[in-house]
């Protein structure tokens, strides 16, 4: 094979993912990816046994860029409050800039399809709670960040931006995203900011 010509899978993905955020995963048949990506029906399945495995692929790989997004911002500011701003200043950035993803992201969240690949997201997810408890766990001993469950710490630093932009994408609301941005920030700093006893 030519060193330069991508291979089979690597060629599905592209194809389905182009697929997927111009016309959505629902509307995309295989026949148009077999077609798109130059590959048989018996290659594709060679590779992924349906439509939905392929999609899985997709959204692993945006979710995994996507918190690297986040936590990378989150570990390179050493303190609290700081750190706090920038998760939600990365999750709204994420958004902007990467913005297809993110919302093949949205979607393919609730598809009920999705109930069925659960552990492969939780430990998708189990990786990058461990990761952000790692750089919390200091901060905790240092009584610099509240005593808070994972849960609330992640509803609060990662949550807020995932539900604007659920609103937004829902045509519920179209807020100035970056006021949002910038009030969401501050008041992260704020919640985040532990007074000296």
């Amino acid at each position: 094979m030519n060193a330069a010509q991508p291979k089979t899978r690597d060629r599905i993905l592209a194809s389905a993912r182009e697929l997927f955020f111009s016309k959505g995963l629902d509307e995309t048949s295989i026949a148009e990816i077999c077609k798109h990506s130059g590959v048989s029906n018996g290659s594709l399945f060679h590779h992924f046994p349906t439509k939905e495995a392929i999609a899985l692929e997709i959204f692993v790989g945006i979710r995994r860029h996507y918190w690297e997004h986040v936590i990378a911002a989150m570990e390179a500011e050493s303190t609290v409050p700081a750190a706090a701003e920038a998760s939600v200043r990365a999750a709204f950035d994420f958004q902007k800039k990467f913005s297809d993803e993110y919302t093949f992201m949205l979607d393919t969240a609730a598809a009920p399809w999705g109930l069925k690949h659960t552990t492969a997201l939780k430990d998708l997810n189990a990786a990058f709670v461990e990761r952000a408890m790692g750089w919390a766990a200091p901060y905790f001993m240092k009584g610099e960040l509240p005593a808070l469950s994972i849960h609330t710490f992640g509803a609060l630093i990662f949550g807020l931006p995932q539900w604007i932009a659920r609103e937004q994408r829902a045509g519920l609301s179209v807020p100035d995203i970056e006021v949002v941005t910038t009030e969401l920030a501050a008041l992260m700093r704020k919640l985040f900011t532990v007074e000296p006893k």
